[in-house]
Parts: structure tokens; C-alpha cells; sequence
């Protein structure tokens, strides 16, 4: 319920932050479109000097194409080369004609229109024309041929190049009275266009402002409660990003962990954690955080431990929810101290003489055990053994004696299996081992040696004693009833064969 109260907080936020993002945005918006009006009028300006320029340029390529080719360039020299015969006029003729396709050229490089193109080619066709003549002449110089027969061999009519320059100049007009007219429309109608919207947009702006603030009241409010809900919760409850940097806590995580507020921003998730689970929780946070999801206190299976600024560690249920937070995620941790609850379940489990699980927490660990060995074929197997003449110890000693006989035995079973392996009082003197990963022969050899350490124990106990063992394996289809029954045949073949001693369950039995 809790988080459904902060997730409800954080979507709050998420949502005045999202309404001030939008007033921001329709305000940028708004200037950005008078920025745009106003940058369409600097554009036409702008497009005007361009236009102006480029108006320039063709004037100035058709005046190198004047100079370099008219009757004070290329053609200047080319007659006076015919007239004179004086070579120094053909080297002269050669330099302007290259100079005429350098202007040529760098006319066809403007932004040229498809008249112009025409007359270009034109004008260059008649250059062309002058250069074929210009390679005739200088084969002609020096055979003898007066200035008459030279200029009839090598004369153009250059006619046709004078009307593409004569087009040339009045297309450049055209285009300048043109873009004029157009620019000078272009430039009334943004205008009018601007008047316009300023005014449209001052009515947007003062629209939009008064529903911002109707929006800013009603969500302060929720805010307010909200925050309320936060500090007020009687569990420990903290915000944290993407990288686990803790940003926000209230008052139980303080009480619950030790720190102080300003202490809890320095922290990360992982330094409530105790170190050894710290690499295996960073791994699992980050995968959840990736999600938008939530899981409940009753839907974690993996036993969760806090750490307190003191270094005491204490087991925990948590609650977590993953958010988006911007262009981020964001986690919402619930987290409630159940070392209590812990132990009245201890205790509920646990065999108050001896203990050792008791047999409910043995019948739990057995199914449990089972499932997983089925699961993933591998060995089970579990001891039954039981102490040999109980009932005299409890009648010749005492059941003081009969008691301390107990505990002695359950120490003596807690010292001798494996870490893995698990010890439980089955009923009376009777105890349970459950041994995972491991085969009947194991299991057997497990009991002897336990059997063995124990007749070979020095005590200063009153009371001696011996146990009988019966040892069964898991076997496909079994289930926690028949493996136990299995085992308690082998225990009661132990006892009928003079005690003392260690029985395997057959196969088939």
C-alpha cells in the first residue's frame, strides 16, 4: 500500500514537472516563432544582397569577358596581328584568349539561367571559332601572304558573340528589377504576418500562463500531502537513481539505519547491503531498474539484509518500484526491519531443547530438497538415527540425563555433516540428516563415520550411549513419504540386527 502511496507521489512529480516542461516549452515556443518572423525579414534581406551580389558578379564576368575578348583585348591584338605580321601581337592574342575562357569559365560557375547558358555557348562558340583561326595563323606567317589574303583566310564574324553579350546585360537587368519587385511584396507580407501573430501569441501566452497557475495551486497541494505520506510511514522508505546514489529518505530509514539525512545522499544502495552481497545486489538492481515494474514484499524470494551504520546487520523485506525519472530511471525501496518477526519464526522452527529444526522446519527443507534434486538430477539421500534404549536411559537416569543425552547427540550431528547439509529432531530421540549432492554410499559412510566418532567420544557424562542409523537415497518418483519410509525400514532393520549400527535402504525396497 505504502508504495502505491509513493509511486502515486512520484507520478505527481512527474506530472508538475511535465506540465512546467510544457508551459517552458510552449513559451520557447512562442519566441521562437517571433524569433522565426523576424529571421524570415533578415532572411529577405539577406537573400537580397545575395541576389545583389550575384547581380554583381555577372556584371563583372561580363565586363572580363568585354575586356578580355573586345576590341581592346583578344580581338585588338588578333588584328593588328594580321595587319602588322609581328609576333609580339601573337603572343599577345594568345594570352587574352586565355584570359577570355578564364572569364568563360568563371561565368558558367555562377548561378546561371538556361537563356544565359545559351548565350554563353554562344559567345564561346565564336572564341572557339578565333582560337581555330588564331592556330591557322601562326602557320601562315612567314609564307609570303599579303595582309589582304590573311584576313580573308582567317576572318570570323563575331556578331553573334557582341548580341550574347548585348543579352547577357539585359538578362542581369531583368533579374535585378525582378527580385526587387518580389523582395519588396515578401517583405510587406512577413510583416503583416508578424503583426499578426504577436498579437496571437500574446493571447496563447496569457491563456497558457492562467491554466499554469490553476495547475501550480492544485498540484502544490497534492505535493504537500504526498510529502506527508513520505515522512509519516512507519517503514523505511528511499528514492534512489540509476547508479543507486541514494536522493531522498524519511525519517524511519534514519531511525531504522543510523544515518543522518545528509549522510544518506553520500551513500549508494550497496553500502546498506553487507559487503559480501554487494556485487551480486548491484547486478540485480541494476537488471530490475532496467524494467517499469514493481515487486512486493510477498513476491521476493531471496532473503534480503540491511546494515546499520553501526555494522550490525539485520534481515529485512523489501518493496521496490521502477520509475522513469526524466530521461533516467529512478527506484522506490520500501524497507521493514523484521529481525522480530525473524526470530518468533526461528523459534517456530526451531526444537527448543536441542536446537536443531524442529519437524516442521525438517519436512519444509525435505520437500523443498526433493523438488530441487528432481529438478536438476542430482544425489539426495537422508539418515534416520535414533538413540539405542532411550527408554532405559529415561528410566535408570532420569529424564534430566535423557535430556543432556539429547543435546550431547545434537552437538556430536552439528559437528560432524557438511556445511550443505542439514540436521533436524525428527520426534523424540529419533534425528534427521538430509545430505544434498550426495549418493547412497556417501550417505552410508556419512552415518558410519558418525556412528564411530561417537562410540570413540570421550565424556564425563553419567549416561553412555549408541545409535542405530537407517540411510535411503532419493529415487525417481519418490516423494518426502516414501523416502522417509524407506529410510525408516533401514532404521528398524538396525535396530532388529542388535543396534549399533548403520542400515541402507535397498533400491527396490
Amino acid at each position: 500500500k505504502q508504495a502505491v502511496h509513493l509511486e502515486q507521489a512520484v507520478s505527481v512529480k512527474n506530472k508538475f514537472l511535465m506540465i512546467v516542461a510544457l508551459f517552458v516549452l510552449v513559451s520557447l515556443f512562442l519566441l521562437r516563432f517571433a524569433q522565426i518572423l523576424t529571421e524570415g525579414i533578415r532572411q529577405l534581406d539577406r537573400s537580397w544582397e545575395l541576389h545583389s551580389e550575384q547581380v554583381e558578379k555577372k556584371a563583372d564576368a561580363i565586363h572580363q569577358l568585354s575586356q578580355s575578348f573586345g576590341y581592346g583585348g583578344f580581338i585588338h591584338h588578333f588584328k593588328n596581328l594580321v595587319l602588322r605580321l609581328d609576333a609580339d601581337y601573337l603572343s599577345r592574342s594568345s594570352t587574352a584568349l586565355a584570359n577570355t575562357y578564364a572569364a568563360i569559365d568563371y561565368y558558367r560557375s555562377l548561378p546561371i539561367t538556361s537563356a544565359e547558358t545559351a548565350a554563353v555557348d554562344r559567345f564561346a562558340a565564336t572564341v572557339d571559332e578565333y582560337g581555330s583561326r588564331l592556330q591557322q595563323l601562326k602557320t601562315f606567317l612567314g609564307q609570303g601572304f599579303s595582309q589582304a589574303e590573311l584576313d580573308a583566310r582567317v576572318r570570323v564574324d563575331d556578331s553573334r558573340a557582341l548580341q550574347a553579350l548585348s543579352e547577357l546585360n539585359r538578362s542581369i537587368q531583368a533579374q535585378g528589377a525582378k527580385a526587387k519587385q518580389k523582395n519588396k511584396a515578401q517583405l510587406e507580407l512577413s510583416l503583416n504576418l508578424l503583426r499578426d501573430q504577436v498579437i496571437l501569441l500574446i493571447a496563447i501566452f496569457l491563456a497558457v500562463g492562467f491554466i499554469f497557475a490553476l495547475m501550480i495551486i492544485r498540484l502544490s497541494k497534492s505535493l504537500s500531502e504526498l510529502k506527508t505520506i513520505f515522512s509519516a510511514s512507519p517503514d523505511a522508505l528511499m528514492v534512489s537513481d540509476l547508479s543507486g546514489k541514494i536522493r531522498h529518505v524519511n525519517q524511519k530509514a534514519m531511525a531504522v539505519f543510523g544515518y543522518s539525512e545528509k549522510e544518506f545522499l553520500e551513500l549508494s544502495i550497496e553500502d546498506l547491503v553487507p559487503r559480501q552481497f554487494r556485487g551480486s545486489h548491484q547486478q540485480k538492481r541494476e537488471h530490475f531498474q532496467q524494467s517499469n515494474r514493481t515487486a512486493a514484499m510477498d513476491q521476493r524470494g531471496v532473503e534480503f539484509f540491511g546494515l546499520k551504520k553501526n555494522g550490525q546487520q539485520f534481515p529485512a523485506e523489501i518493496a521496490i518500484s521502477s520509475y522513469a525519472s526524466g530521461n533516467s530511471r529512478a527506484c522506490i525501496a520500501i524497507i521493514r526491519d523484521v529481525s522480530d518477526k525473524k526470530q518468533l519464526e526461528k523459534r517456530g522452527n526451531t526444537d527448543h531443547m536441542t536446537q536443531l529444526a524442529n519437524r516442521r522446519q525438517a519436512d519444509l527443507t525435505l520437500v523443498e530438497e526433493i523438488a530441487r534434486s528432481h529438478r536438476y538430477g542430482r544425489g539426495l539421500a537422508i539418515i534416520l538415527c535414533d538413540i539405542d534404549h532411550f527408554k532405559q536411559i529415561n528410566d535408570r537416569f532420569g529424564h534430566e540425563e535423557g535430556d543432556q543425552a539429547l543435546i550431547r547427540l545434537s552437538r556430536h550431528l552439528e559437528q560432524r555433516v557438511r556445511t550443505e547439509d542439514s540436521v533436524a529432531r525428527w520426534g523424540g530421540e529419533e534425528f534427521l540428516i538430509i545430505s544434498p549432492e550426495t549418493d547412497l554410499q556417501g550417505a552410508a559412510e556419512l552415518a558410519e563415520q558418525i556412528r564411530i566418532s561417537l562410540n570413540q567420544l570421550p565424556t564425563e557424562a553419567t549416561v553412555e550411549f549408541t545409535i542405530s542409523f537407517g540411510v535411503a537415497a532419493l529415487q525417481l518418483g519418490d516423494d518426502e513419504h516414501s523416502l522417509i519410509k524407506r529410510a525408516d525400514s533401514a532404521l528398524y532393520r538396525a535396530k532388529n540386527s542388535g543396534r549399533n549400527r548403520v542400515e541402507v535402504a535397498s533400491e527396490d525396497s
